[in-house]
């Protein structure tokens, strides 16, 4: 077998890609408004959802090329009609260029205000020996509008595939929000080998995941890479990759190797990584262990292979994790990206000066006992309301909310009733947040103290006077109920449209406008 070829020199770390793209102006409003709707992630739908290829000239670091074909990427965290994730692919346009590539993968970093996280979470899989792909920084115009920086990942193609494995023969899955579970085997995206679509070795590995535990090991082992796929679940809990498959079965891949006729794993969609645990619950993960994948929530109910899996952490902590290289790589992306926010770049090198001797210290504890991942819902998951809003307030502080901040008038249905109050709020950004979002909060008292809350998030960009479409997870809402120090989430709000009459991020400043949106409720109220 030749030898793999190497990665292309558009990935040179200590490069920052310069990419002008050019499309025609109705071609770019249309691709930067398509997505997935927040409701039709949560409620299961439109699984095969495919964006819009248009056709593009792209400059890349001065070369032009012609015939290029664009499109939006993103599931839904990345989502974004003002800075939107795109791929391009140069097909012929790029024959003949002294440099080696067919497509760039241009992420927006909108969950990152570093730039930092995704090269260099991608960098400790390497280090550690695991298939990753290659990544730097690009700055990236569109139509002559500067967009900023954005990550230029190397996309999980047959190139990658032929550098890593023994072929890029074999069957190639990406997975979002899927597990391997017969229930989700539809869902997983086959990259290659398309036509044929023979599912049936994820099948076998969904087969083997139903094996009791005498013969877990065995049969998981037939099908999956176990060591492997061992190191991944290490690097995907040291890293913090809290979205990936072990910490949310989502942004991954699978790759069944010609060779070997095994599974392994490969990273992807690292931009929410060295995270302490999942922002939305803390069940089955902490800094030595992330197990809500199907496939770490088995592996770790079996004591041997819950001390395997200790152990192997604190080897590859020793090897992959060092301080001072890690913060000399973010300083040097950070000098990069001249639109990073100091403040979490500062938060960012703080955890990677600490986070290794934390992890030591709880290895050295004993290990937490985890529980199968829940599969009851809530009665109320599904669940659809409608929600109206009208106010008139002012831009300010958000802890300053009572009843001479503003006037709202709410209509609310919850759990499948309507829902009478008073309410109050205000518009402004949470000042013990790195997130830059304007949000307008409003919230109502109930008889037993506890309050409900109904917050909608703006990018900056949008928040101006002008009617626009909630979209994704840049421009929503959500209902929370507050009891004290606990909270309970009970849904997000879609669908609709926000109208602003006046609004200005300026103290005192006047904010009104309305909204009418719908509510999907994952959880029930219960008031």
């Amino acid at each position: 077998m030749e030898a793999p070829p190497e990665l292309s020199a558009i990935y040179d770390p200590a490069h920052v890609l310069e990419v002008e793209v050019e499309l025609a102006a109705a071609d770019w409003d249309i691709l930067r408004a398509e997505g997935r709707s927040l409701f039709d992630v949560f409620q299961g739908d439109n699984p095969g959802y495919e964006y819009t290829e248009f056709t593009a000239s792209a400059t890349v670091d001065g070369e032009r090329y012609e015939g290029v074909s664009v499109s939006k990427k993103g599931f839904l965290g990345s989502l974004s009609r003002i800075k939107p994730s795109i791929k391009l692919d140069f097909g012929p346009a790029a024959s003949g260029s002294p440099r080696d590539f067919r497509r760039l993968t241009l992420n927006n970093d909108r969950q990152d205000q570093t730039h930092a996280r995704q090269c260099l979470a991608f960098g400790l899989f390497s280090k550690a020996g695991l298939a990753a792909p290659g990544c730097n920084l690009a700055h990236v115009s569109v139509n002559g509008q500067d967009l900023g920086t954005f990550t230029n990942v190397e996309p999980i193609k047959k190139p990658f595939l032929a550098r890593h494995f023994s072929s890029d023969e074999g069957n190639l899955y990406e997975g979002q929000t899927v597990d391997f579970v017969p229930e989700d085997l539809d869902a997983f995206q086959l990259k290659t080998n398309e036509a044929a679509n023979d599912r049936s070795d994820l099948s076998a590995l969904a087969a083997a995941l139903e094996a009791d535990d005498a013969e877990l090991v065995a049969r998981l082992g037939a099908n999956l890479d176990l060591d492997q796929y061992r190191d991944f679940w290490a690097i995907e809990t040291l890293a913090g990759h809290w979205d990936g498959y072990d910490g949310n079965a989502n942004n991954y891949y699978v790759y069944r190797d010609p060779a070997s006729q095994r599974f392994q794993f490969i990273p992807w969609g690292t931009d929410g990584a060295f995270a302490e645990s999942s922002p939305f619950d803390s069940l089955n993960t902490t800094r030595t262990v992330f197990a809500r994948g199907r496939i770490a929530n088995r592996l770790y109910q079996l004591p041997e292979e819950r001390e395997r899996f200790r152990a192997r952490l604190g080897e590859l902590l020793e090897v992959v994790w060092d301080e001072a290289e890690l913060v000399s790589e973010l300083e040097r992306l950070s000098e990069r990206a001249p639109d990073a926010l100091p403040a979490a770049t500062a938060e960012l090198r703080r955890h990677l000066q600490t986070h290794g001797a934390e992890v030591r210290v709880e290895l050295d504890q004993p290990a937490p006992e985890w529980v199968d991942p829940p599969e009851e819902t809530s009665p109320c998951d599904g669940t659809l309301g409608d929600v109206s809003l009208e106010f008139d307030t002012t831009y300010g502080d958000l802890t300053a909310i009572d009843a001479t901040s503003g006037s709202f008038s709410v209509g609310l249905s919850m759990d499948g009733a309507p829902f009478q109050g008073a309410w109050f709020g205000r518009a402004g950004v949470d000042a013990t947040s790195l997130d830059p979002s304007v949000l307008l909060r409003t919230v109502s008292l109930l008889p037993d103290g506890s309050l409900i809350l109904l917050q909608l998030t703006l990018p900056p960009a949008e928040f101006a006077p002008g009617s626009r479409s909630l979209h994704g997870l840049e421009s929503f809402g959500l209902v929370l109920i507050l009891a004290g120090e606990a909270t309970r989430f009970v849904g997000f709000v879609s669908d609709g449209t926000l109208e602003l009459d006046a609004a200005a991020a300026l103290d005192g400043a006047p904010v009104s406008g309305r909204m009418n949106a719908r509510l999907l409720q994952l959880a029930c109220a219960e008031l």
